[in-house]
């Protein structure tokens, strides 16, 4: 179970994409990743703040089908399950077969 992590696709819970994720800081100090809830600095390539996206958005991992297969597999607690099953459910909205 990776957290975000500088090279990922990133998603709003709406399921637009937002763009790729760049680096990560805590108070002007680069950080590795970014754990659920922890507020951060983010550069994200192909996002605009106050176009696309505005600050206090909550992004999500867009996982690729492979990565989405693989997690069904692993032992996730309860919440990370549910993060995954809205992920596949917003590629869903438009792939229905996505992820099986």
């Amino acid at each position: 179970r990776d957290p975000s992590r500088p090279g990922v696709r990133l998603m709003q819970t709406n399921g637009e994409e937002v763009g790729v994720l760049r680096s990560l800081q805590r108070e002007n100090e680069s950080v590795a990743a970014a754990e659920e809830r922890e507020e951060l600095a983010a550069s994200i390539d192909g996002a605009i703040v106050g176009r696309n996206l505005k600050e206090g958005d909550v992004l999500l991992v867009s996982l690729s089908e492979g990565a989405a297969r693989l997690l069904r597999g692993q032992s996730l607690t309860p919440r990370e399950t549910e993060i995954l099953e809205e992920v596949v459910r917003l590629h869903r909205a438009t792939d229905p077969f996505w992820g099986q």
